[in-house]
């Protein structure tokens, strides 16, 4: 099944996955925290997957940029 139509059915029919919201809040600011927990807890699980990645890739990176 091509990306965008997989893509399209997870947001209908989420996966039932639980963001790592401790992860996050422990990188973000006081703000920031405060609206990625307002966030659509599948937009959280999807941007912490995608925080770990880029992690993943660029170790080194700074936590403020």
């Amino acid at each position: 099944m091509p990306k965008r139509r997989r893509g399209g059915w997870q947001a209908v029919l989420p996966r039932g996955e639980e963001p790592d919201d401790a992860f996050a809040v422990a990188f973000l600011q006081e703000e920031g925290g405060t609206l990625y927990l307002a966030m659509d807890p599948r937009d959280r699980a999807q941007a912490v997957r995608r925080a770990g990645r880029l992690l993943k890739h660029y170790p080194e990176a700074p936590a403020f940029a």
